[in-house]
């Protein structure tokens, strides 16, 4: 039986493996007499496995040691596993390390459980996924109408998710009944008409989880473990509790500046269906086994549970396909605890990814995403490379220009080779360069001119910068190069008697900007801020939130009403949030322009975005000028700010850049970098230029950093929002 084993298992190995164990192979025939064919398949099956497993290991020792991963992982090809291993301490306090059979709580992968439940009533006759909620919940509010059961289990039943949305974090420690918990959220409005959009809301599984008490007559947990546990030998599976005792359960940590600490309590019965349930690695290799084995339910409900209705999502599953396979899997997230369960029907093969721990870095969606790719021999780089000009080298990090124009910021990882000085020694500004970086779930997204800070691992030059394209960079970028360690070229590629001209038409553009600061047009649109967080330098950046407003001008007043925190409204003002928040813009920073200010502007040539000639003006403010920052305290810092305004050619400004450094030893932040875009928009009859994006990124004094990205649609006036055109800059 092994043998007949191993033979498949190298067949279905990586290339790479199956032709390193076949030369090891040959070789050992001819230097052994009496090597028998039989003989070699099963060293051909040894080795295949042993290389499998140290890559599999080297791939999670690398986030256990960044402390990004603490827990189990599990590879296996239908029932054989082909890797299990556990990492770091289920007790941190005890030092009691993790194992294959250490129970963690799975969170949201809890979902599919609840989702097999249903699909198991539908079996027995007791209900129908099509059927309205209101049959089984006769009282629900009259807005439950139209949702059918089969809403709930693809999240577009529009009712808002009150796990992830404001209160919930007071009431967590608490006990909670289904009924109290289903009654935090039935009064709200619908966010949307039922089955017309996704939008992931934890408290469909909660309704869920209580309608299967009421049509089954059990109590949820009970129902679970009867039917999908006990039959398929999952003893080490069950909903979790706070008060009793469960042998080899995992704590939950997180890990921060300041190392690891406890994660915050919670109450179990406050997740029911939704993310209430613990396990193994090795217990959900069994629920893969027995769910596509069909062991729990009938094939056509299989595949109902396994057939996308919306954004990709069935029921408690997500499942992808590309070119290469098809990818049937779940995430799962609770204090303490990340999870990810991965299946792969082609091959049968199953990954499982369980973390006591909550840290940046990878989580274990993408940790399970690079065990896959063993698996499969897929062929990925190491991380995210980039090539384009270098533009800058300070102390800590590098700037390098990609060949739209967009720049992308590299930080240098602390106590490592590869320093601001070694490289500045090496290479001159232009120099076209590819650098590799650490891995990051959104690098860059052209479309909406986002680039995000990433952690240097190499760099090379691809070839030296010719010293026409050294000049033109120094021109373009003299603004910010005073704490830049590369040397600047000393002939300027613009003579004196070129700028006059365009320094004349400056004039025009001052006047311009004037009228804009000062008529600032009436006017409301929607504000999408979504807010990036990294704990220091070399530490990658993760999205921290979203936020959603409905912005208004009116009488140069800006106001912004109906915010809504990652899908959810809020009532709690953005000036009581954490870190950044949207600031005013729309034409505030172009108050530089007045006579009474001190700035100084320089022409520095023409640059061509989208299509338009651009001209392209650097610019000083000086201390004591107008650009002033907040202060702790409520006072402020008329600093010195750099930066730069690209104008069309009419005169009027459509990008803004600035930069302020050396703050007062008591300031909140060392950097704070500003962007801003505007473009033509039609309000009614007439069209204005107003921001369609800005940006603001802030390096605090603790090493920690903000970065804000933030885009403006859908322009309209207060009385009417037809025939509005929106163009976004290119």
């Amino acid at each position: 039986m092994i043998l007949a084993v191993s033979e498949t298992r190298l067949i279905n190995a990586p290339r790479g493996y199956r032709e390193h164990a076949r030369h090891t192979c040959r070789e050992k025939r001819t230097a052994e007499v009496g090597y028998t064919p039989l003989m070699c398949r099963f060293v051909l099956f040894f080795l295949t496995l042993t290389v499998l497993a140290q890559d599999f290991d080297r791939v999670v020792q690398t986030c256990a040691k960044d402390h990004s991963f603490m827990g189990t992982v599990l590879v296996a090809r239908g029932d054989k596993v082909l890797f299990t291993k556990g990492y770091g301490f289920a007790n941190l306090e005890w030092r009691i390390p993790n194992d294959p059979a250490t129970k963690f709580r799975i969170g949201s992968i809890t979902k599919q459980f609840t989702s097999a439940a249903i699909l198991l009533l539908e079996e027995r006759g007791k209900l129908a996924i099509d059927d309205p909620v209101k049959k089984y919940l006769p009282d629900a509010p009259a807005a439950w109408n139209a949702i059918t059961l089969r809403h709930l289990l693809t999240h577009t039943s529009g009712i808002p998710d009150f796990i992830n949305g404001p209160g919930f974090t007071a009431l967590q420690p608490f006990v909670a009944t289904p009924e109290e918990l289903v009654a935090r959220f039935r009064g709200q409005s619908l966010e949307f008409e039922p089955g017309s959009r996704f939008n992931y809301s934890n408290s469909g599984y909660i309704l869920l989880s209580y309608l299967i008490e009421k049509i089954s007559g059990e109590r949820y947990d009970r129902f679970l473990r009867e039917n999908l546990f006990a039959p398929l030998g999952m003893n080490d599976s069950g909903y979790d509790s706070n008060s009793v005792i469960i042998p080899h359960r995992a704590a939950g940590y997180v890990y921060g500046a300041s190392g690891f600490a406890n994660a915050a309590f919670i109450h179990m019965s406050n997740l029911q269906g939704a993310g209430g349930l613990y396990s193994t690695a090795e217990d959900l290799l069994r629920w893969t086994q027995g769910l596509f084995g069909g062991k729990v339910l009938k094939p056509e409900s299989v595949a109902k549970m396994t057939t996308p209705f919306r954004d990709n999502y069935a029921f408690g599953l997500s499942v992808e396909s590309s070119e290469k396979r098809k990818a049937i899997r779940h995430s799962g997230g609770i204090d303490g605890f990340d999870t990810e369960l991965d299946y792969y029907p082609g091959d049968r093969v199953t990954i499982a990814v369980l973390s006591n721990v909550e840290a940046d870095g990878p989580d274990a969606e993408e940790l399970a995403n690079e065990l896959g790719g063993l698996v499969y021999g897929d062929k990925r780089p190491s991380g995210a490379v980039f090539s384009g000009a270098l533009e800058r080298v300070r102390e800590g990090s590098i700037s390098v220009r990609l060949a739209d124009g967009l720049t992308i910021d590299a930080t240098l990882p602390p106590s490592n080779a590869l320093t601001a000085t070694a490289i500045a020694a090496s290479y001159r500004l232009a120099d076209r360069v590819q650098i590799e970086c650490a891995p990051i779930r959104t690098v860059y997204d052209s479309k909406a001119a986002i680039h995000l800070h990433l952690a240097v691992r190499s760099i090379r030059l691809v070839r030296a910068a010719t010293s026409r394209e050294r000049a033109q960079m120094a021109e373009d970028l003299s603004w910010r190069a005073g704490n830049s360690l590369l040397e600047l070229p000393t002939q300027a590629l613009i003579s004196e008697a070129s700028k006059e001209p365009a320094m004349a038409a400056l004039e025009r553009t001052r006047k311009l900007s004037i009228d804009r600061a000062e008529k600032i047009p009436n006017f409301v649109a929607d504000e999408i801020a979504r807010r990036y967080r990294s704990e220091g330098a070399g530490r990658p950046w993760k999205l921290y939130d979203t936020l959603e407003t409905e912005v208004t001008s009116k009488k140069d007043a800006i106001t912004r009403e109906n915010i809504r925190r990652n899908g959810v409204p809020t009532k709690k003002p953005l000036d009581r949030l954490d870190g950044p928040r949207p600031g005013v813009f729309f034409g505030a920073e172009l108050k530089m322009f007045y006579p009474a200010c001190p700035t100084r502007f320089d022409y520095t040539g023409v640059v061509s975005i989208g299509g338009r000639q651009l001209s392209v003006y650097r610019f000083t403010d000086p201390p004591g000028g107008c650009h002033s920052l907040p202060q702790a305290g409520g006072d402020k810092y008329d600093g010195g700010r750099t930066g730069r305004v690209l104008v069309d050619q009419r005169g009027e400004v459509l990008r803004y850049e600035s930069e302020a450094s050396g703050m007062p030893e008591k300031f909140p932040f060392d950097r704070l970098i500003e962007t801003e875009s505007w473009d033509y928009v039609t309000i009614g009859r007439s069209s204005y230029l107003v921001s369609v994006a800005a940006s603001l990124s802030i390096f605090q004094a603790d090493g920690t950093a903000w970065s804000v990205n933030i885009e403006y649609r859908n322009y309209r006036h207060f009385e009417a929002s037809a025939g509005i055109t929106y163009e976004p800059i290119k």
